[in-house]
């Protein structure tokens, strides 16, 4: 296994592992680093839940979060997982107050979080950070979506 070496701290003296924060230009990093808040999660720490509106978003450091699919019968899918590569709270960034997933900590460790406000403000001064957020979901969208295509296809060919 490859261990990850942070690049950079926060500005707090917090390891930052989060690629999505990595590869921001400096004016965007202070725009937003001053309204990051550094937390620990356990496992199964609730970070979002299924149609409520979205108060924080996450930028997971050494966390993981799954985010999953709530079934009208109360049982869920797993749907994507959040780690240092990503983020939690993408309905928010392209326009929408709650998301119908659930977001739950599946391994233990530490994320940024921010206000819903704050980065709905940050968002129009921080292009790259957009640009990394639509990255990611097209990243994290894709493959599920060609699995979900070929899975429908093999099952109407009787394979």
């Amino acid at each position: 296994m490859v261990k990850k070496h942070p690049v950079s701290t926060d500005g707090n003296g917090n390891a930052l592992h989060n690629r999505l924060l990595l590869g921001l230009p400096a004016k965007e990093r202070d725009l937003l680093f001053s309204k990051l808040v550094f937390l620990n999660f356990r496992l199964h720490d609730v970070l979002q839940e299924a149609g409520n509106p979205i108060q924080y978003c996450y930028f997971p450091n050494t966390a993981m979060a799954s985010i999953l699919n709530v079934m009208t019968d109360g049982k869920s899918v797993e749907v994507g997982l959040a780690g240092w590569e990503g983020f939690v709270g993408m309905p928010l960034a392209v326009g929408f107050g709650s998301s119908a997933s659930r977001a739950v900590i599946q391994a233990e460790g530490t994320a940024f979080r921010i206000n819903a406000d704050d980065i709905r403000q940050a968002l129009p001064k921080c292009p790259q950070l957009m640009m990394n957020l639509l990255r990611y979901s097209q990243e994290t969208t894709m493959p599920r979506a060609i699995v979900s295509t070929t899975s429908k296809s093999a099952w109407r060919d009787g394979s």
